[in-house]
């Protein structure tokens, strides 16, 4: 016979915190009568012990706050390979359509960052009755694995993710990006690529290096390990590490940035040189952001719908909330090679 586990309850809780269960009930219903640090103190013993995650769960099945929370990463400026979401153009149409799509539902849209995913502030998104889900945009999906703050007790999708973590997530599908890439390259007559991505860590970077890697070896060439650079999503990142990648191989004719931000500021660095684009070296980037089309040459790049992209966010977030059939947890949006005069 399998030994039951004993189910943890409210007198639990407040023993381990040293309080009475009136205030551990006020602390895990967001009440502004206690003192904050002795709510986080009580939210954090509590999720610890898994106790909040029911009672979340029961709250959300007796009232529902008609709001959504997007929680965004904290960007801080003394760390040199973090860069501002906020002003990432592809974000910018994420969080249109975020806005668009709770509108049209008629939902309120609450807006906070995380430090990670330990951050007090998810953690009274969660274990209160402030939001009916979470979309959280910016953090990897895979750093979040059997953490008690987030499961399928409480509605979260991520914008990004791989299809090993349990979560929902949407995302494009950054490997055939990669693929896309490499055959436009290889298609107008590049016989010597590169990658430039943005954090070396960060799940866009290394799918839509793994599908540019695979496409090349697939024609029976190599990308040299040399010919990989990762730094950040600053747009000088592309510029500092086109101008590396040069002075180690100057004859690199193809070239795939795996954001568009960093395509552009490469390119300033190959006319830098007096190299000409295309004739000298050809290269494509990724997310179609709106200056991609007017620069000189235009940008010749892996289109994803952001717009689209928050709206599916959404309509993912009331799916779950709502218990709606969903076909699958992990779901991979369109992608289309936009042909311009950079390949």
């Amino acid at each position: 016979m399998s030994k039951q586990i004993k189910k943890v309850t409210i007198e639990d809780i407040a023993m381990y915190a040293g309080v009475s269960t009136a205030t551990v009930s006020r602390a895990l219903s967001d009440s502004t009568s206690i003192k904050e640090s002795t709510k986080l103190r009580i939210i954090e013993i509590a999720n610890e012990h898994k106790y909040a995650v029911n009672h979340s769960a029961k709250l959300l099945s007796r009232q529902k706050s008609n709001t959504i929370a997007l929680f965004l990463p904290i960007f801080t400026y003394n760390l040199p390979n973090s860069a501002p979401i906020a002003s990432d153009p592809f974000f910018l149409k994420v969080f249109s359509g975020i806005l668009s799509q709770v509108g049209k539902l008629d939902k309120e849209l609450l807006v906070s960052n995380f430090e990670n995913k330990k951050n007090a502030k998810l953690v009274q998104a969660v274990r209160s009755k402030k939001a009916d889900g979470i979309i959280i945009y910016g953090g990897d999906a895979n750093d979040w694995a059997n953490d008690p703050i987030v499961d399928d007790e409480f509605p979260v999708v991520f914008w990004g993710g791989s299809r090993s973590n349990p979560f929902h997530w949407l995302a494009s599908d950054e490997i055939l990006g990669g693929e896309i890439a490499a055959e436009a390259l290889i298609d107008a007559g590049c016989k010597n690529l590169a990658y430039i991505g943005g954090n070396d860590t960060a799940f866009e970077a290394q799918g839509r290096l793994t599908g540019f890697k695979q496409y090349i070896e697939k024609q029976g060439m190599t990308l040299k390990e040399s010919n990989i650079s990762f730094e950040h999503y600053f747009p000088h990142s592309g510029f500092n590490q086109m101008n590396r990648l040069l002075e180690s191989d100057p004859t690199i004719d193809g070239v795939f940035a795996s954001a568009d931000v960093l395509a552009l500021s490469a390119m300033n660095a190959i006319q830098n040189k007096g190299l000409r684009i295309p004739e000298d070296i050809k290269i494509v980037g990724f997310d179609d952001i709106d200056g991609a089309a007017v620069n000189n040459p235009s940008l010749t790049t892996i289109s994803q719908d952001g717009f689209e992209a928050g709206k599916a966010l959404v309509n993912r977030i009331i799916d779950i909330v709502e218990d709606r059939p969903i076909t699958a947890k992990h779901e991979c949006l369109g992608l289309k090679l936009i042909k311009r005069n950079s390949c």
